[in-house]
């Protein structure tokens, strides 16, 4: 049998902010979005474990910068949805020097 390859990236950092899906459906809500994501993340692992899966799983630190049409605040407003939400973020502001 062939050997079969995927790159599959699992995150709970969401194409909506938090501070949206705090604005859309509350703070305990967004809690629950958040731990949820987290969880399933978990059961992967998990099940790669316990059925003693042969794959290159492991968990990375992300990043998440600002997109031409953000602007500078929004990164403040999802670091502190994010935390409030119970991920595990920090904040680090930096300079580009060109």
């Amino acid at each position: 049998m062939e050997k079969q390859v995927a790159q599959v990236h699992l995150s709970a950092v969401l194409d909506t902010r938090y501070f949206e899906l705090q604005t859309i459906y509350g703070k305990e809500q967004a809690k629950l979005i958040a731990s949820s994501h987290m969880k399933a993340i978990d059961t992967i692992e998990e099940i790669i474990k316990a059925e003693l899966i042969e794959c290159d799983f492991k968990r990375l630190s992300g990043q998440l910068s600002l997109h031409e049409t953000d602007k500078p605040e929004s990164l403040a407003k999802e670091y502190h949805a994010a935390k409030e939400a119970g991920l595990d973020v920090t904040f680090q502001e930096f300079v580009l020097l060109f």
